[in-house]
């Protein structure tokens, strides 16, 4: 493999964090954007049974 590719393929640790905390978005970081939306309903599904 070439190394400047695999050097552009890797995430930023600090981008998924602040992806994480700011908007709940680990999923679509990393490229799950079906999985995400899944969780969200999932967690607006169990917040609204109160």
């Amino acid at each position: 493999m070439n190394k400047h590719y695999l050097l552009s393929q890797t995430k930023s640790t600090g981008s998924a964090y602040l992806f994480f905390l700011l908007f709940g978005a680990r999923y679509i970081y990393l490229g799950k954007i079906a999985v995400q939306i899944l969780f969200w309903t999932k967690l607006v599904a169990l917040a609204s049974r109160r």
